[in-house]
């Protein structure tokens, strides 16, 4: 009985997409904040403090990934522009 809660993450996510009410994305930002608010309100396994730490990580984690993406779109655009593609295809056809 101690589990059911936790459990209806499983619930929210699988029937969610299976009845159709949401899709993929939707049911696991759904499951992921179900997961959350149950850990804090009904196990009460994590603090405020711990929480935001938690909170504040991710963000620096998905800030450090979304960087990164924007560096290699970064590059990509310039070798583009530079026709990097077509020196090297020339180079390997020339081979």
């Amino acid at each position: 009985m101690v589990a059911l809660p936790g459990l209806m993450a499983a619930v929210i996510i699988v029937g969610g997409v299976l009845s159709g009410v949401m899709t993929v994305t939707e049911s696991g930002a759904f499951g992921a904040i179900w997961a959350v608010l149950v850990t804090i309100f009904v196990y009460r396994e994590i603090t405020w403090d711990r929480f935001r730490a938690a909170v504040v990580a991710s963000v620096r984690t998905t800030a450090l990934v979304m960087l990164l993406v924007a560096t290699a779109s970064a590059f990509s655009y310039l070798l583009t522009l530079c026709r990097v593609p077509a020196l090297l295809a020339g180079v390997v056809t020339g081979i």
